[in-house]
């Protein structure tokens, strides 16, 4: 019993020792949806990007990926998920979600 203590405690103080491992959102491999519901309505890809403006207001941030376009970052009321929604030439391409905290910096590093 004392030595599985030992051994628990052992790899409890490596973790919190160990540097923190970077968590990037990779855009390119999140499942698509159809559309995501804002506090102004539903936008769906295919919407332009005033409509999407119109209906969840400014994102938290957006970013430009090569492949992908402009990408609105959205944290959607108190949900645990952060969306992403990706423009080319003024439309919304994609709508991508991730398990995600609006306060961890992480989440806006988009691979």
């Amino acid at each position: 019993m004392t030595r599985n203590t030992i051994s628990l405690g052992v790899v409890l103080a490596i973790l919190l020792a160990a540097p923190r491992i970077l968590y990037a959102v990779d855009i390119y491999n999140l499942a698509d949806q159809s559309t995501l519901r804002c506090a102004g309505g539903i936008v769906a890809t295919g919407d332009s990007d005033r409509a999407v403006l119109q209906k969840c207001g400014d994102p938290l941030d957006v970013q430009s990926k090569q492949d992908v376009g402009r990408v609105w970052i959205y944290n959607i009321g108190q949900s645990k998920f952060m969306y992403y929604l990706a423009f080319q030439n003024g439309k919304l391409q994609r709508i991508v979600s991730a398990p995600c905290n609006a306060n961890d910096y992480d989440c806006y590093d988009l691979r």
